[in-house]
């Protein structure tokens, strides 16, 4: 593992970034745009920070108000029991389903501030004229493959994340994941992905939904 110091492991972080959301872009306009979110944990395997051994482990995620928030914090999603996470969308008004890629995989994230960051358009989310929301939704239990050495490679050579996903679904997986650094803050996030949303999203009544 290298070991940066603080200045050294910011200009890293800023250089993925900007990586990231090249290679993100491109799959999106190869593709035809999603919605998107994330969620915040605990570091690339390889890099500073070190790499999770599993999910919500970290204390600090942030949860939406009210009874939703709490559904969420009590229920957070895991592979092997389901649960709840977040997206964040600006979808259509009297738009009722997440709306998936042309791939129909859908970007979620245990961070409420995360996801609502994407719903504001802040990073790499769609704008599909509607009003920013961020949506809360049931997920069922599955299997989750990590893709981080994938990513990684695709966003050093500037390649989108088609063939990626297509291989986790053909593997049998329902999730992909993996990191990079936050959106909104000096941590690490963890993105999860819904290779097949159809079968692993709840439906309308089991959703929550925050707008701004």
């Amino acid at each position: 593992m290298k070991i940066r110091t603080p200045f050294e492991q910011k200009i890293y972080d800023a250089a993925y970034k900007a990586a990231y959301k090249a290679a993100y872009e491109k799959y999106t306009s190869i593709k035809g745009g999603a919605g998107s979110g994330n969620f915040g944990h605990a570091g690339r395997p390889g890099e500073v920070g070190g790499s999770s051994s599993g999910f919500n482990t970290d204390n600090k995620v942030n949860h939406a108000p009210g009874t939703g928030g709490t559904i969420v914090s009590k229920n957070r999603f895991t592979p092997e029991a389901g649960g709840y996470m977040y997206h964040g969308t600006r979808m259509p008004d009297g738009q009722e389903y997440l709306i998936a890629d042309s791939d129909g995989v859908v970007y979620l994230t245990d961070d409420y501030l995360e996801a609502s960051g994407y719903a504001e358009g802040g990073a790499l989310s769609s704008d599909y004229g509607g009003t920013p929301r961020v949506v809360a939704v049931s997920l069922a239990a599955g299997k989750i493959v990590n893709v981080q050495s994938e990513i990684d490679s695709a966003i050093q050579n500037g390649d989108d994340f088609t063939d990626i996903f297509s291989s986790a679904r053909s593997s049998g997986a329902d999730y992909a994941f993996y990191t990079h650094p936050s959106f909104i803050d000096d941590r690490e996030q963890q993105i999860i992905v819904a290779l097949n949303p159809d079968a692993t999203i709840g439906s309308t009544q089991r959703m929550f939904t925050w707008k701004k």
